[in-house]
């Protein structure tokens, strides 16, 4: 059971947890119906929003999670039937999984991220009016 704490910093808004998964390709076909399982469980559940997945590269497969904010995600993680799903997977795996959960991130115009220190919170900015015009020239 794993609760995330919110620095101060931390505007609130949407959380992301990505996790990452090396399957057994001799059980895709379990995990296909490991995810099913996990993907009805989580339409219930308050909070969320939606779930992603990426094409597998070779065994890897990537799941995204979307939730309303924190709390909706320590809600999830500390619930006791997600833990009986979670476990039905370790059987399924190669190496274990890997889980990485930040606040999702709006960039205000196109050279934010660039000036950003990483880690750092993107202030809601309006973009400055000569970086439009030069970026809608250059476009």
């Amino acid at each position: 059971k794993k609760n995330f704490e919110q620095k101060e910093s931390d505007s609130g808004g949407e959380v992301v947890l990505r996790g990452k998964h090396r399957i057994d390709p001799k059980k895709l076909r379990e995990y296909e119906n490991w995810k099913e399982k996990m993907i009805n469980f989580m339409k219930n559940q308050p909070g969320f929003i939606k779930y992603g997945s990426a094409d597998p590269e070779g065994d890897l497969h990537v799941v995204t999670l979307r939730f309303e904010s924190l709390e909706s995600l320590n809600d999830y993680m500390s619930s006791p039937i997600r833990a009986r799903i979670v476990d039905k997977l370790e059987p399924l795996l190669l190496a274990p999984s890997q889980v990485q959960v930040r606040n999702d991130r709006v960039l205000p115009d196109v050279l934010t991220d660039l000036l950003a220190r990483q880690g750092e919170v993107v202030p809601p900015l309006q973009p400055k009016k000569w970086k439009v015009w030069w970026l809608t020239t250059v476009g």
